[in-house]
């Protein structure tokens, strides 16, 4: 589910950014809005539960 969201929102960035811009940017800022960061914290979560070992990242 945490990948279909991520797709999502990679979709409608691209949708309101334009066809001219599809680069993806880094802002540099720790800070994550209010509305995506149960997402974010979701998607560190499902990151630890997948480990460093055989299978994992």
């Amino acid at each position: 589910m945490v990948d279909q969201l991520k797709r999502l929102e990679f979709s409608l960035r691209r949708e309101v950014e334009g066809e001219a811009d599809r680069r993806a940017t880094l802002s540099g800022a720790d800070e994550v809005p209010d509305g995506y960061r149960r997402l974010v914290e979701e998607y560190y979560r499902s990151l630890a539960r997948r480990g460093s070992g055989p299978g994992g990242i």
